[in-house]
């Protein structure tokens, strides 16, 4: 008797532990999902013109992606050096379209990748796909001096780019297994 019930609640303990999983990795899926809606396929018209970069500022360059960025990583450090006088801070794409954002907000970046001023630090959030101008240009930069922060998942990208190899790198807690192996060289 005694060992049937201790199999009846060790199985319904399964079950439940189950059906909260289950429960978990559907929601996430579906949010995830419904975070990068897609923006109109058409931008705005005519398009604001991006500011001019004032003298003697240092200049920042957020990157963000068509397909998908996570808004926390891209605004909240684009927030931080916008508060400073010191900082001139844009935000840029591989085109000039309104870039999905987690939540649902669209940002229209200030620049393509070909019209971008020269940055002195690029901001890499975490992005949903990894164009291929994307990765060049952001190689560009560092090749030429630009500090690169790779924020949460973005250290993916950055890998992705090629920049981060022999070196030790850090990524959103859920993604380190697919950053070592994806990236043994990091």
């Amino acid at each position: 008797m005694k060992a049937s019930r201790v199999a009846r609640i060790g199985i319904a303990a399964c079950l439940s532990a189950g059906i909260l999983v289950g429960a978990g990795v559907l929601g996430t899926t579906v949010t995830m999902g419904e975070s990068f809606r897609r923006a109109p396929d058409e931008p705005p018209s005519p398009l604001p013109g991006p500011s001019a970069v004032p003298a003697g500022r240092t200049v920042v360059a957020v990157v963000v992606s068509t397909e998908g960025s996570v808004v926390s990583d891209a605004l909240a450090p684009y927030e931080v050096f916008a508060r400073s006088e010191r900082f001139f801070v844009y935000t840029v794409a591989a085109r000039r379209v309104p870039a999905p954002l987690s939540g649902g907000l669209h940002l229209l970046p200030d620049h393509d990748l070909a019209t971008a001023p020269a940055p002195d630090v690029v901001v890499v959030p975490a992005m949903v796909d990894r164009d291929a101008g994307v990765l060049e240009w952001i190689r560009q930069q560092a090749g030429r001096g630009a500090h690169v922060l790779g924020v949460c998942a973005g250290s993916e990208v950055l890998a992705d780019a090629g920049l981060l190899d022999g070196h030790r790198a850090t990524s959103f807690w859920a993604n380190i297994g697919r950053l070592e192996g994806d990236h043994p060289r990091v």
